[in-house]
């Protein structure tokens, strides 16, 4: 009871809990149903327990996730149930798998259904650089922010972000070449001006952007 107390108090608290109860395995669920954070904690025996594990990875903590045994973390189905299981935006806890599994298009298209698009950052190099997987991303905006540049060079790419999404911020990480493009800029700042300062230095003062931002000069 006093540490449970302690552990709805503070996250860490189970740290400093004893040897018997850290190895105890209903006492342990109760924690992690708490806290789970209480997971880092348990004993070496408890972390291999796979009901255990997966019940620690159904959350929304990806730094719990990357103190699952790597046994798990290299095992599909159990990322899979992981991602599945969790109602949160969990998705981001691709970063702690195995690299193979980074590349398994399966794996990867849930983790960024389940991220919002987060999970894309963590892709292998092949599913990064396919247009089609990218494409899949529930936010193609957030995914851009990690695309490489065969993705980000593409005008086209860019201008469907704008208006399909109203992706506005997308603009802040697009090559120097698109950032120039005057067309790009003005749909960009049509839906908000503020995106004038990604744009290339060199369009700050020109006056049809300024206008389509809003602002006027008086004499």
């Amino acid at each position: 009871d006093v540490v449970l107390t302690a552990f709805k108090n503070s996250e860490w608290a189970f740290e400093y809990a004893g040897d018997d109860l850290k190895s105890d395995r209903d006492f342990v669920l109760v924690a992690i149903k708490i806290n789970v954070f209480a997971y880092v904690s348990v004993s070496e025996e408890l972390k291999l327990d796979r009901r255990i594990a997966l019940f620690a990875a159904n959350t929304s903590n990806n730094y719990v996730f990357s103190h699952v045994p790597e046994i798990f973390r290299a095992d599909k189905n159990f990322i899979m149930e992981s991602l599945k299981g969790s109602k949160a935006l969990n998705g981001r806890l691709t970063e702690f798998i195995a690299d193979e599994h980074k590349a398994d298009r399966e794996i990867m298209l849930l983790a960024m259904k389940k991220s919002g698009g987060m999970a894309f950052e963590f892709a292998s190099d092949e599913l990064k650089n396919d247009i089609e997987f990218f494409l899949e991303s529930p936010s193609l905006e957030i995914a851009y922010l990690f695309a490489p540049e065969s993705i980000k060079s593409q005008r086209e790419m860019l201008l469907k972000i704008l208006e399909k999404e109203k992706g506005w911020r997308a603009l802040q990480n697009a090559p120097k070449k698109l950032r120039s493009d005057k067309e790009i800029v003005l749909k960009a700042i049509k839906i908000e001006p503020v995106a004038l300062t990604f744009a290339d230095k060199k369009l700050h003062s020109d006056k049809d952007l300024i206008a389509a931002g809003g602002i006027v000069e008086e004499d």
